[in-house]
């Protein structure tokens, strides 16, 4: 069932949150936008998640790369079991200055495509399940909201 208006309004705004403190590399606020039980990739859990963002800020400094921005964008939603959890697809873009050139640029071979899953909690929606592939899915894969 595809998701009230309120609750997609508040799901891009989760989207928000999670890029922008990314962005400007607010540790906490990133952390923040998941679950305590949360899995991003291969990391689950609230002290993992951590160690992954803190890695992937002390890296930028050796970027090709500065003022990279992510932006989410063609997302569609779905209600999961009940309307306290939810599925989601949408793909997500990194852009960025060159360091040699001062050009902005994509700065990954394409769009990422991302399965996620959100839940609830407190009344807040957050990330429980980020799942990003540099390919587009499969024929037949099914992606949350599309029918």
């Amino acid at each position: 069932m595809t998701v009230s208006i309120q609750d997609r309004s508040e799901i891009e705004e989760l989207y928000a949150r999670y890029c922008g403190a990314f962005d400007i590399g607010d540790v906490d606020a990133w952390v923040s936008t998941f679950t305590a039980n949360a899995r991003v990739g291969d990391f689950q859990g609230p002290d993992a998640i951590r160690a992954y963002i803190e890695r992937r800020l002390r890296e930028r400094p050796d970027d090709p790369e500065s003022d990279k921005v992510h932006m989410i964008f063609n997302l569609l939603l779905e209600y999961g079991s009940d309307q306290d959890h939810a599925r989601g697809f949408c793909y997500l873009l990194r852009v960025g200055r060159s360091r040699d050139t001062g050009q902005l640029q994509i700065v990954q071979p394409g769009p990422i495509c991302q399965m996620d899953e959100y839940e609830r909690v407190g009344g807040k929606w957050l990330f429980s399940v980020r799942n990003g592939a540099m390919e587009l899915p499969e024929p037949g894969t099914r992606i949350p909201g599309l029918r």
